[in-house]
């Protein structure tokens, strides 16, 4: 009972962080090349089309729509250190932004910190692009938490497909049809790994 409610805490959880995910892309009418977070403008204006109840379910999928790879915090973390100290308040349009991208990591980190088996599905890469979240303390997040445009990316933004069914499934308001789409996310939640040829051994068998 005890493991069944701690997975029930831990999937809320990652629906509280998906709903507020999808509110922040639905607050930005795009930059300057389209889209916001990996995903085309047009899949961006689909989703702030949605109603409260069709947002809810599009962050049912029990696993993050979000993430945060290792080359964007290390990136950002060049950036960061080349303002020669200054520090980025959390005001204006993109305060929202920042604010989500700290907790996600303060999220993040706390996860990777209990050694949670799932930690690799809650955070969509490979368990070693999770390692400098894991190792953030305080002060890092805080400073990175100003560059969340470039850290936070949508998960399967480059399998638009799979967005756009959940939407499509979302805007049906059938409970089915929306259940059919976020069990068909989850065989990619996972990142493909490279396929090796055979070894010349394994002949096949006629």
């Amino acid at each position: 009972m005890a493991g069944g409610s701690e997975e029930r805490k831990r999937l809320d959880e990652i629906f509280a962080i998906n709903r507020r995910f999808v509110d922040l892309i639905a607050r930005h009418e795009g930059d300057a090349e389209g889209g916001r977070y990996g995903l085309p403008d047009e899949l961006c204006g689909q989703i702030r089309a949605l109603t409260d109840s069709q947002r809810d379910a599009v962050a049912s999928v029990p696993l993050l729509l979000v993430t945060v790879t290792r080359g964007d915090v290390e990136r950002a973390g060049t950036v960061r250190d080349s303002e020669d100290g200054e520090r980025r308040s959390f005001r204006g349009k993109d305060a929202a932004e920042q604010v989500f991208g700290a907790a996600l990591m303060t999220w993040l980190t706390q996860d990777a910190q209990q050694n949670h088996t799932l930690s690799s599905l809650w955070l969509g890469t490979a368990r070693q692009e999770g390692e400098p979240v894991g190792n953030l303390n305080f002060g890092e997040i805080q400073s990175l938490a100003a560059h969340s445009a470039s850290i936070l990316k949508a998960r399967f933004a480059d399998r638009p497909d799979l967005w756009s069914e959940l939407l499509r499934a979302a805007q049906s308001d059938d409970p089915k049809r929306q259940l059919l789409a976020r069990l068909a996310i989850l065989p990619h939640s996972h990142p493909a790994g490279e396929k090796t040829a055979p070894g010349p051994w394994r002949k096949r068998r006629r």
